[in-house]
């Protein structure tokens, strides 16, 4: 009975993501690129729609692969519980307009995901990993709700779009203590260098986890330069920093993913190259 009750998971929420992705589709092509907003919750424009789309096709992918990877391993019903809620973070994290919900769902994808990389629970070094990357989340979560909460009290808003729209106004200071916070926060979940080390020891995580990274979770990075560049751009040196940050962690990574002998080890080095060259890019406008 237990077998097939747990049989079932993978095809349910296999389902189920396939079905939400259907949904987004749906309505994406019934507004492409419209814009609206639920009070000072939600918030849904063009970037909000994109990033739901290719999170939603990837880990619909992710989820059809994990289902013949997975097949016959213990706790499904957890892993696949883990997988979709991180579909459904993602989502809620591209969405929310309420700094303290952009914050929660940040918390939220950070402990999610450090589970997930711990999902062996018989393998000492899957273990050491999430709690290494728990840590290190909860630091990345610190860093950015610290800028959050600055941002929010100089620009009197509570909202990502009234933080845009005071973004002109904010003094200097402020202008540099934020961006200071949102590039570290950055850096931290891109696992940008010097804080690489979490993904590289992830690659104790199942395969289906390691793909579905790339769905806007150790890029997620980006998605917070882009829904913050009003603040970040406000001053040209800023930008120099990101672009610097972005660039050495693209150089340092291409060089590590060169001598490396493992291929997951590679494929690591290998992503915090690419982050790197996003944040690169970010920095350049």
């Amino acid at each position: 009975m237990a077998s097939r009750s747990s049989s079932r998971w993978p095809r349910f929420f296999t389902r189920l993501t396939w079905a939400l992705f259907a949904v987004v589709l749906a309505a994406v092509a019934w507004r492409p690129g419209g814009e609206w907003t639920w009070g000072t919750v939600l918030h849904v424009d063009g970037f909000t729609q994109g990033m739901a789309l290719v999170t939603t096709l990837v880990s619909g992918f992710v989820h059809s692969f994990a289902r013949r990877y997975m097949a016959g391993a213990r706790r499904l019903d957890r892993f696949y519980g883990r997988l979709f809620g991180l579909t459904l973070i993602v989502l809620g994290l591209v969405a929310a307009n309420h700094l303290a919900l952009f914050a929660a769902f940040w918390a939220a994808m950070g402990g999610v995901l450090a589970g997930l990389i711990g999902h062996v629970r018989g393998w000492p070094q899957a273990q050491a990993a999430a709690r290494y990357a728990r840590r290190v989340f909860l630091g990345g979560s610190a860093l950015l709700a610290g800028a959050l909460a600055l941002l929010g009290w100089a620009a009197g808003t509570t909202t990502l779009t009234g933080v845009a729209a005071a973004a002109g106004t904010l003094s200097t200071p402020v202008v540099y203590g934020a961006a200071c916070l949102l590039l570290l926060a950055a850096m931290v979940q891109s696992a940008l260098v010097p804080f690489h080390r979490w993904l590289l020891s992830s690659m104790t995580a199942p395969t289906p986890v390691s793909a579905f990274m790339h769905a806007g979770l150790v890029n997620a990075g980006g998605i917070l330069i882009a829904r913050f560049a009003p603040v970040l751009f406000a001053d040209a040196s800023v930008m120099l920093v990101v672009a610097g940050v972005g660039g050495v962690s693209a150089l340092v990574g291409q060089a590590w993913m060169l001598v490396q002998t493992d291929v997951k080890r590679q494929l690591g080095c290998s992503t915090v190259a690419q982050m790197g060259f996003m944040v690169l890019q970010g920095g350049l406008g």
